[in-house]
């Protein structure tokens, strides 16, 4: 059993998916989920998804879904059409495992997801919010949100990563101090603290244990991913920042490995699992391609170009 978790919490966890409509099948399948150690926000867009579908064909957030046949979900699925390619694949995903769950379970006889095209991801650059806009944002932050800024911009930590933070895995005592970093599929990973985060973590009021960013409206319990997104967002977006909390980590990578060039050290820190994952963030080093096609203007072929075109009486 994962560390912190406890029979008790995950059935605590699967009552609320109860109260708020789920039944039958789905809840079945939510505790297997969280019997697995999937990430709460893995489940969150699991019982997303499938309240849409829900929703999309007028039917209960349960044992209906199992009477949903292929024609229903391709029909469902032209309605997304305005979604990005991300958000569709990431439904089909989500629908692919659901049946799929379901067909194992001995639930269903096959999967009605056969006729569900999976759209291809399309290559992404990272997109690191900028140095002036992160310094505007880390002043304009309340201290709990500014906390979670700066371990995102300097430690790399993802959304969900800074939720599971807890107290223990702060170890700012180390020779080396570092934070322990449960990341996607429970992985755990060493991301070394810096002097300025170091100097963040004093004056912020860590708790004496358990969650770093507990809730703060009256319950029990870790701050949810997507309340961290929110309070960070807003706070982006209040002064005037387009970008997301998630540009703060491409912040951390691209500048790691442009100090670095080690794409393994990169990967490691930022907890990916594929080095192609990684390679995106070699690829965004806009300095060092501005001055590598600046020196290709010195070679004696560039040098000929606006003679040639002078001499042919302008720009072929």
């Amino acid at each position: 059993m994962a560390r912190g978790v406890s029979s008790t919490s995950e059935a605590a966890k699967v009552s609320e998916w109860a109260d708020r409509g789920a039944s039958g099948a789905v809840l079945k399948h939510l505790a297997w989920m969280q019997l697995r150690g999937l990430a709460p926000i893995t489940v969150y867009h699991r019982v997303l998804c499938l309240r849409r579908l829900a929703a999309h064909l007028d039917v209960g957030l349960g044992d209906d879904l199992l009477m949903v046949d292929s024609a229903d979900l391709e029909g469902w699925q032209d309605t997304l059409a305005g979604r990005s390619p991300a958000s569709r694949h990431a439904i089909v995903v989500n629908m692919r495992e659901f049946y799929a769950w379901a067909v194992r379970s001995k639930l269903l006889l096959e999967t009605p997801t056969g006729g569900l095209v999976l759209p291809k991801l399309p290559h992404r650059l990272p997109r690191p919010i900028s140095e002036a806009d992160l310094q505007l944002a880390i002043a304009s932050a309340p201290p709990r949100v500014r906390l979670m800024l700066v371990l995102a911009a300097f430690c790399g930590l993802r959304a969900m990563e800074l939720a599971q933070l807890d107290r223990e895995d702060v170890k700012e005592t180390l020779a080396t101090p570092l934070l322990i970093v449960r990341g996607k599929g429970d992985k755990e990973r060493i991301v070394p603290l810096s002097s300025r985060v170091l100097l963040e973590l004093r004056i912020h009021d860590l708790p004496q244990r358990g969650p770093v960013f507990p809730r703060e409206d009256g319950q029990a319990g870790r701050c949810k991913p997507w309340t961290i997104s929110h309070l960070c967002n807003e706070v982006l977006h209040d002064v005037g920042i387009p970008d997301t909390l998630h540009s703060l980590r491409h912040y951390f990578g691209t500048v790691m490995y442009s100090m670095s060039k080690d794409l393994l050290m990169v990967g490691a820190t930022m907890g990916h699992s594929s080095p192609g994952t990684t390679a995106g963030y070699a690829a965004w080093s806009p300095a060092a391609a501005a001055a590598a096609v600046e020196a290709l203007a010195g070679t004696a072929a560039a040098a000929v170009c606006p003679l040639r075109a002078v001499a042919d009486g302008g720009e072929g």
